[in-house]
C-alpha cells in the first residue's frame, strides 16, 4: 500500500512563534497609530486654548479644552516645555515651508524678499498668542529647531542673492546679510505684534516698509504697499 506523505505545515501555515510575532507587531502598530492620533488631538486642543487664553494659559485650562486631565498631558508631553516643543514642531515646520515656498516662487530676488517677509508676518498675525507661546525663550530644544529653520531660510536668501550677480568678492561680504536680515525681520515682527491690533499698520504695510529698509536703509521711502493678497495666510498659526 502506497504511503501518503503528509504535506508539511511549513508550506501552508506559519510557525506559531511567527504568528504570535505578527499579531504582536500588528497590535503595536495599531497602538502607535492610536497614540499618535491622540497626541495630535491634544496638541490641537492646546493650540485652541493658547489662541484664546494667551501664551501663559494654565495647563488646567489646556486640559479642560481637551476634556481631559493635566495628568494625560504630562503623560504624553512630560511638562509644559514638552508641549511647547510639540506645538512648535508643527507651527515652525509649516511656517518655514510657507516662507520658503514664497521665496522660491517669486519671480526675482527682491520680490522674493518681500514675499518671504509678507508670508512670515501673515502667519504670525494669524495667532499672535500661539506664536508667542512657541517662540518663548528658555527651551534649548526649541531654540535649536528655530536655528535650524533660520539656517535654511538664510541659505535661501543667499541663493536668491546670487541671481543679482554680485561677483565673488561682494557675495562673500554679503554672506552675513541673510542672518542679519532674518534677525531684523523677526525682531520687528514681534515688536509689531505687541502693538494694539486696531492701531498698528497692516501686515502688507509693514512688509513694504521692512523690504525698503533692508534694501535702502531706515530713511528709504516705501515704494508701495504690498497687496495683502500677495501674501496669503497659511494655516500654520491659525486655529
Amino acid at each position: 500500500m502506497k504511503q501518503i506523505t503528509p504535506v508539511s505545515e511549513s508550506r501552508h501555515d506559519a510557525h506559531p512563534d511567527l504568528v504570535s510575532t505578527r499579531l504582536s507587531d500588528g497590535r503595536a502598530t495599531r497602538w502607535d497609530e492610536h497614540r499618535n492620533q491622540r497626541r495630535d488631538e491634544l496638541v490641537l486642543a492646546a493650540r485652541r486654548a493658547i489662541h484664546r487664553g494667551g501664551p501663559g494659559v494654565a495647563m488646567g485650562d489646556i486640559a479642560a479644552e481637551a476634556a481631559t486631565s493635566k495628568s494625560v498631558y504630562y503623560r504624553y508631553f512630560g511638562d509644559k516645555d514638552g508641549l511647547r516643543r510639540a506645538i512648535g514642531d508643527d507651527v515652525v515646520s509649516k511656517l518655514s515651508a510657507a516662507v520658503q515656498a514664497a521665496g522660491r516662487n517669486a519671480p526675482d530676488p527682491l520680490a522674493a524678499l518681500s514675499a518671504m517677509i509678507g508670508t512670515y508676518l501673515a502667519q504670525a498675525e494669524a495667532s499672535p498668542n500661539t506664536y508667542a507661546f512657541v517662540m518663548a525663550p528658555g527651551d534649548a530644544g526649541q531654540a535649536d529647531a528655530l536655528k535650524h529653520v533660520s539656517d535654511h531660510l538664510a541659505e535661501l536668501f543667499r541663493e536668491r542673492l546670487q541671481e543679482l550677480n554680485p561677483g565673488p568678492a561682494l557675495l562673500t561680504q554679503l554672506s552675513l546679510w541673510p542672518h542679519a536680515a532674518l534677525g531684523f525681520i523677526r525682531a520687528a515682527g514681534e515688536a509689531w505684534l505687541e502693538r494694539d491690533a486696531a492701531s498698528r499698520e497692516s501686515a502688507a504695510e509693514l512688509t513694504a516698509s521692512l523690504t525698503a529698509w533692508l534694501l535702502s536703509g531706515p530713511t528709504a521711502s516705501t515704494p508701495g504697499t504690498a497687496r495683502a493678497a500677495d501674501h496669503p495666510s497659511a494655516p500654520a498659526a491659525q486655529q
